[in-house]
């Protein structure tokens, strides 16, 4: 099996390494590496299931937690990205519609770098709910992932 290097072109708010609600999601009950359930939770109020996930159990109530989770955060619109590599991650939090990723031997055309309507207003929402400085810099970002 070979490396996977892949290029990320994104309009958001760089991160970098470190996630500065790490410990609110913690003090929550989510566990580092959870970022999708935090995010959802913190944008559109989907709480993960009470119960603990048994394996090869009926698991219901997940089905339906997953379900909710990928639809508000596709609905929502912010995504966060991973970059840089997989054991070293760096991040970016960025308005899904403006993610495009060309994989080695896959280029992806651009067809438009414009900022679109509403993305400040939902990167601003997005920062005020996570606890982030409202003045942090929005801007187009190129960067690249190794893993």
């Amino acid at each position: 099996m070979g490396v996977s290097t892949d290029a990320i072109l994104c309009w958001g708010i760089n991160l970098g390494e470190d996630l500065p609600w790490e410990e609110k999601a913690v003090e929550l009950g989510y566990e580092s590496g959870s970022d999708d359930e935090f995010l959802a939770f913190m944008f559109c109020g989907v709480e993960k299931p009470k119960e603990e996930w048994v394996e090869g159990g009926e698991n219901e109530n997940y089905s339906a937690y997953w379900k909710a989770k990928r639809e508000a955060l596709e609905e929502y619109g912010v995504e966060l990205v991973g970059h840089c590599s997989y054991d070293y991650p760096m991040y970016i939090l960025a308005m899904a519609a403006s993610v495009t990723r060309a994989s080695r031997g896959c280029p992806a055309t651009i067809t438009n770098l414009e900022e679109q309507p509403g993305w400040e207003e939902r990167l601003t929402d997005a920062c005020e709910k996570l606890g982030l400085p409202l003045d942090s810099e929005r801007k187009w970002i190129l960067c690249s992932m190794w893993g």
